[in-house]
């Protein structure tokens, strides 16, 4: 569609938007000012009928006062003499229309105007005006409780001496609810609104409905004040809706003329606007596009040729601030990604304003809620979410904190501060970096406890050297069997302070990974020949077996490693069992062309929680019952050993039943037999 025919169109269409609008609110205004009429009208009216039902009830009261002073009243209820009253009563109804009842002071009827010959019932159980009258008090309302049925009622006492002494009876004036009564209340005008009677009480009110006819309700209350009915009455206004409908046609009328006139005078602005708004639409796409390097051109001299002068120094304005902002972004998303620490930057309401690819990695989110659950590592109790709350109250608080998470363990240290505008300006939020800080801790917990350990450690030999040799020196003189004793016990401690010195350098040695292993064909069972032979003396409680088969591949291996790995689990098998038993240690070949060894123990056994941690440095089993000392570091170097090789190690272990280390070892390319099981040679005493 052309622009033209769209300005045609789009003007037009306000046009009508307007006329339809326009006739609208007239048409509303006139709606609502004759629904505001008629509902005027009808709420007048309704007070004329509530004035003329009033009007009625007092004037009911006041006949009643009257008629309480009749010597015949009196008459009839102290003398006994009914009857000059029930003739005059008997008129009474007859010419106005209204009941005059007389009753006693029990309330049983004396006289009914409308019905002369009945009397004697008793009416006060079924008229709550009634018992108030005989109560002393003049009332009135409309009750249904006898014969009469629903009526306006008013209830005077009558005394004994007309004005005073004791309540001898009662006055009723009943004026039924019938088409004479409600002639009264429209105040007998022929041209009054209908008026009609409903039963069920309805609340005093008018509603307009459809047409501008309104209905009011007028609510004619009993003696004790309740709602007994009420009366109705419909209000039409014909002549206002009549105007109404001739004002809508000539609204109509100018509406029609006025988009006839709209339309020309529409076609000929779109006329003058499409060329240069055309060069206005093309280069706006163009900059839309990204394209901000080609200028606008339009020579039109009026309102449109000044507003592509403007739109051609936005586009440079734009061009020069889209080049700086996107040279800062890129600065800033490279500071962020490069850096170590997960960065969040809220704002004062807490939502995320900025977050690195870190703070995400660290928490599971770019959020400062997701980072709720680590918790503050000098209170447990106190999680991050908390800290945050209570950090992002205080505005200017700078705060630092270290936190916690279980599963996996990780620490990390947090540092919170506020986010100012150009540094010194108004607080934009609060900056909060996450570092992890895991390997610094567990560097820290390794390094407290390797002094811990070789303090322990070397302790124990040096005072055995010291102790022993002040007494060789000092004391003595000693016989030869003696000295030769102290000399022993001076060489098994040297030699575990030697062994202890040596593990130090060992671990030392492959945390640097300087280790230089020097692998050559090895058979390993030979080496665990001599690991088992060289302690058969000493471990004389012990059976050591060693089971292998002919026909083993050669392990490329370097020997002095395999064989200080075999000591050190034979070693650990002989120190864990204190009750002695058989210790196996069994070379096979296994299905990936390795060079398996194992050794098994009848001991202790490894409780379950500490065999995921058994390789680690300095870790050590604490059973509660076992008096084995070391540094915590001897299968932190067999495995570091067996891995270098690029093998594995493991350990399968039932508390109270033993344990099996394993460990494979490359084999050379030879032929391998796969069987597992070895069932071949089996050596030992």
């Amino acid at each position: 569609m052309r622009l033209r025919t769209k300005i045609l169109l789009a003007i037009l269409l306000t046009l009508l938007v307007g006329d339809v609008l326009g006739t609208f609110v007239v048409q509303n205004r006139l709606a609502e000012g004759a629904q505001r009429e008629a509902n005027n009208q009808a709420v007048a009216r309704a007070q004329q009928v509530r004035s003329l039902y009033l009007e009625r009830s007092a004037t009911l009261v006041a006949e009643g006062e009257a008629i309480s002073l009749y010597p015949a009243v009196i008459a009839a209820l102290v003398g006994n003499n009914p009857g000059p009253l029930r003739t005059w009563s008997g008129q009474v109804a007859n010419l106005q229309g209204t009941s005059v009842t007389v009753t006693d002071a029990s309330g049983r009827v004396v006289s009914r105007g409308h019905a002369p010959d009945q009397s004697g019932d008793d009416i006060s159980g079924q008229l709550g005006g009634l018992r108030q009258a005989l109560a002393g008090t003049e009332i009135s309302g409309v009750e249904a409780g006898d014969e009469l049925g629903p009526a306006l009622r008013g209830y005077v006492p009558v005394r004994q001496d007309g004005l005073t002494g004791q309540i001898v009876g009662a006055v009723m004036i009943a004026d039924p609810l019938d088409d004479r009564f409600l002639a009264r209340l429209s105040g007998d005008d022929p041209s009054s609104p209908q008026m009609r009677l409903d039963p069920t009480p309805i609340a005093d009110g008018c509603t307009t409905r459809a047409g501008l006819v309104s209905t009011c309700h007028v609510t004619l209350a009993s003696p004790t004040g309740e709602p007994a009915a009420s009366v109705a009455f419909d209000l039409p206004l014909p002549e206002v809706e009549r105007a109404q409908s001739d004002a809508q046609r000539g609204l109509w009328l100018v509406s029609l003329l006025v988009l006839v006139l709209g339309a020309v005078a529409a076609w000929l602005l779109s006329r003058s606007l499409t060329r240069p708004l055309a060069h206005l639409t093309a280069a706006s796409q163009r900059i839309a596009a990204g394209a901000f390097d080609q200028p606008v051109e339009v020579s039109s001299r009026d309102e449109v040729g000044s507003l592509a002068a403007a739109f051609e120094q936005m586009r440079q304005h734009v061009a020069d601030m889209t080049e700086r902002l996107r040279d800062e972004r890129d600065v800033l998303d490279a500071v962020l990604g490069s850096t170590g620490d997960g960065i969040l930057m809220v704002d004062q309401r807490g939502r995320t304003v900025v977050a690195n690819r870190v703070w995400t990695n660290l928490v599971g989110e770019a959020s400062l809620k997701a980072a709720s659950s680590l918790l503050y590592a000098d209170n447990r109790d106190v999680d991050f979410g908390a800290l945050a709350e209570r950090w992002m109250a205080d505005a200017e608080h700078v705060a630092a904190a270290e936190l916690e998470r279980d599963e996996p363990y990780v620490r990390l240290r947090v540092y919170s501060a506020p986010v100012r505008l150009h540094g010194e300006g108004a607080i934009l939020g609060r900056i909060f970096v996450l570092r992890d800080v895991t390997r610094e801790a567990e560097a820290e917990r390794m390094r407290s406890a390797l002094l811990a350990t070789v303090s322990h450690e070397l302790r124990s030999p040096l005072t055995a050297i010291s102790g022993y040799a002040d007494t060789l020196l000092q004391d003595g003189p000693w016989d030869e069997r003696t000295q030769r004793e102290f000399l022993e016990v001076i060489a098994l401690s040297a030699a575990r302070l030697s062994g202890l010195v040596d593990n130090l350098l060992d671990a030392a040695t492959l945390d640097a990974g300087v280790l230089r292993l020097q692998p050559e064909p090895v058979r390993v069972e030979r080496i665990a020949e001599r690991v088992l032979a060289q302690r058969r003396l000493l471990a004389t409680s012990w059976t050591l077996h060693l089971e292998t088969r002919p026909g083993l591949p050669l392990a490329n291996a370097d020997p002095i490693r395999v064989e200080q790995v075999l000591a050190n689990l034979v070693d650990n098998a002989i120190k864990y069992s204190p009750r002695g038993g058989p210790i196996r240690v069994r070379v096979w070949p296994t299905e990936d062309a390795q060079v398996g060894v194992s050794v098994s123990d009848h001991g202790s056994g490894i409780p379950p929680e500490a065999v995921d941690h058994l390789f680690e440095r300095f870790y050590r089993v604490d059973s509660g019952k076992s008096s084995v000392k070391g540094a915590g570091l001897g299968l932190f170097i067999c495995k570091s050993l067996v891995e270098a090789h690029g093998g594995r190690i493991s350990v399968q272990s039932t508390p109270g039943l033993g344990s099996t280390f394993w460990f494979t070892l490359p084999a050379l390319a030879e032929a391998v037999d796969t069987e597992l099981e070895p069932t071949g040679v089996a050596s030992g005493v």
